[in-house]
């Protein structure tokens, strides 16, 4: 199965909302993890996509973590500082990004960047 950028945003949104994460929960996490809102293509299709590999699975109403995102939340966790801190957002995307395949990323500006190479922005 082929993941997008956007199904590692939604993925990462899923472990820092905590479960079970209805639909506005995800949104409001993928918001606090890329610092932008997921289009209703990007967060359904992500959904989709990691529901049938099983990094996601429906429950009670919202989504919580399948055995292959348990997996996922684990490497984020354990992989350094810990979850929950704004800093670790970029390490999860990429692990996240990773796991999932993602080599490409098409950045909130529309150019295309490789994953782990955020555009260069000039501090004044």
């Amino acid at each position: 199965m082929a993941f997008v950028h956007s199904d590692a945003w939604v993925l990462v949104a899923a472990v820092y909302a905590r479960k079970p994460a209805d639909r506005p929960a995800l949104v409001a996490a993928g918001d606090y993890v890329n610092n932008a809102v997921l289009t209703t293509g990007e967060l359904e299709g992500g959904l989709r996509r990691l529901t049938a590999a099983g990094y996601l699975r429906e429950e009670a109403g919202g989504f919580v973590l399948g055995p292959a995102g348990a997996a996922v939340e684990t490497a984020i966790a354990t992989g350094g500082r810990g979850i929950g801190r704004a800093w670790d957002v970029r390490r999860a995307m990429t692990l996240a990004e990773a796991e999932l395949g993602v080599t490409e990323r098409v950045s909130q500006w529309g150019s295309n960047t490789a994953c782990g190479s955020p555009p260069q922005t000039s501090r004044r």
